[in-house]
């Protein structure tokens, strides 16, 4: 009898986003996301600038499902507020991307 397994495509430990926005002052500010093998991510962006001027971090929670060919669905919110926000990102290697993004405000 032969058994085939269905190969699943995981994505576990942190990723830093490949291309992230600079700014001319601050430098970049990329995004740093942790997946965890049951589905479920942290993702965070750390503040640049000086207390005075300069970009506040941000930080999500969410979760994350495979969609084939190295392509992920994300689906996130802000812990800081109610926003939601659906991802597509690709994974290159050990390194990642967003595709497109589409805010969906909490109703």
């Amino acid at each position: 009898m032969l058994t085939v397994w269905n190969e699943i495509e995981m994505l576990t430990g942190v990723y830093k986003e490949k291309e992230s926005d600079a700014d001319a002052k601050y430098g970049p500010q990329p995004n740093y996301i942790y997946f965890n093998r049951n589905g479920t991510l942290m993702m965070a962006t750390p503040e640049i600038g000086g207390s005075d001027e300069g970009y506040y971090g941000s930080a999500y929670r969410g979760i994350w499902k495979a969609m084939g060919n190295n392509c992920f669905i994300l689906n996130v919110h802000s812990v800081y507020n109610k926003d939601h926000y659906k991802l597509e990102l690709n994974k290159d290697g050990s390194h990642i991307s967003f595709e497109t993004t589409a805010k969906h405000p909490h109703i």
